[in-house]
């Protein structure tokens, strides 16, 4: 599973994980809120997910 960040292009799942501690260590006393969408489009072969991580 691919994601791409528009600031950081392609990422996979480990690197998007090891952003988002990196950023969240930057102020372990901040109260941080993850907020995780998705949709999916079905078609024939199957459906296409999209994931949208703020």
């Amino acid at each position: 599973m691919m994601f791409i960040s528009p600031s950081k292009g392609q990422m996979c799942l480990p690197e998007v994980v090891a952003d988002i501690l990196d950023y969240v260590s930057q102020d372990m006393n901040y109260a941080y809120k993850l907020i995780v969408g998705t949709d999916s489009h079905p078609h024939e072969h199957g459906a296409c997910f999209v994931s949208a991580i703020i």
